[in-house]
């Protein structure tokens, strides 16, 4: 792969570490050239963090009165840009996003040197990004066990149908089991479209507690008879327990589509903290790096 081109699982770039390039230590460069001053992964990004956290412990070329107040400047802003990258991959499946979130916080309230009070508005919002942990994973993991089961009711539909058409197969009949055959497909997708520019789509929402509904509808119809679809009660064994089956696999796909509602709003809160994390770490960016770079410079 062309070092300049992004990879898979690397949304954001290196570049949030390319002005350790310019600290008084050397080392977060050389790591930076090492790896092509390309795109990386969150766990790299933290190694090299973590590596030029050290580094800019001990500045080479400080004097005396000014190496405590450079050395907390310089640590408070590796800290600073690793919470901005963390919060970035916050919205991902993966919980080490929050982890890492949660050490570079940590790491940040203890360096000591920075008055608390300029690191404040970014602590804040963090903690309350953080709190959102639960409702983001466990809408990522309901989701995608959503999309697990996909395979497992468009069987049990396929089973419905073939044994409706070992019997007389009425047009309603038919025309009821081809419509849950496009739902069973059709409430993944919306439950992976619920999320659009940052906010919850509204129109998704509505689709997707509409369809799971009307599943059940005409799961009911087919077995018990419904005159809205035209429908008549079943009398074939074979087509009630394929129905049964049907209704068991999909009762576990209407939970976890009722779970991923239910975190919607955790997760739209959640992407509204990011952005207000980020925004904060670029205002605390601005104020540390005149301090550990130098006044003037603009790494």
């Amino acid at each position: 792969m062309n070092p300049n081109e992004s990879g898979p699982d690397s949304s954001l770039g290196f570049a949030l570490l390319t002005p350790t390039c310019g600290l008084p230590d050397a080392i977060g460069c050389r790591l930076h050239r090492s790896l092509g001053g390309g795109l990386v992964s969150l766990s790299a990004f933290l190694l090299v963090t973590a590596l030029t956290a050290t580094a800019v412990a001990a500045p080479i070329n400080a004097s005396p009165k000014d190496d405590t107040a450079t050395r907390a400047a310089c640590q408070a802003l590796v800290h600073v840009r690793g919470m901005q990258f963390a919060a970035t991959q916050t919205l991902s499946e993966e919980a080490a996003a929050f982890d890492a979130l949660a050490a570079e916080l940590g790491r940040m309230e203890a360096g000591g040197g920075i008055p608390a009070a300029d690191l404040h508005a970014l602590s804040s919002k963090a903690r309350a990004l953080l709190a959102r942990r639960t409702p983001v994973l466990q809408f990522h993991e309901a989701r995608r066990r959503i999309y697990a089961r996909v395979d497992d009711v468009q069987e049990a539909v396929d089973n419905v149908f073939s044994a409706e058409a070992s019997g007389k197969l009425s047009a309603p009949r038919m025309a009821a089991v081809n419509r849950l055959s496009m739902l069973a497909q059709r409430i993944p997708r919306s439950a992976g479209s619920l999320i659009v520019a940052g906010r919850a789509d509204p129109d998704a929402v509505f689709v997707l507690a509409r369809d799971v509904k009307s599943f059940k509808e005409l799961l009911k119809g087919l077995r018990e008879g419904n005159p809205n679809f035209r429908l008549s009660a079943s009398k074939s064994k074979d087509v009630l327990d394929a129905l049964q089956t049907l209704e068991l696999r999909f009762a576990a796909t209407a939970t976890q589509v009722g779970a991923v509602l239910g975190d919607l709003k955790g997760l739209v809160e959640a992407l509204e903290l990011q952005a207000a994390v980020q925004s904060e770490a670029r205002a605390s960016d601005q104020t540390l790096a005149p301090l550990c770079f130098g006044a003037g410079s603009a790494r």
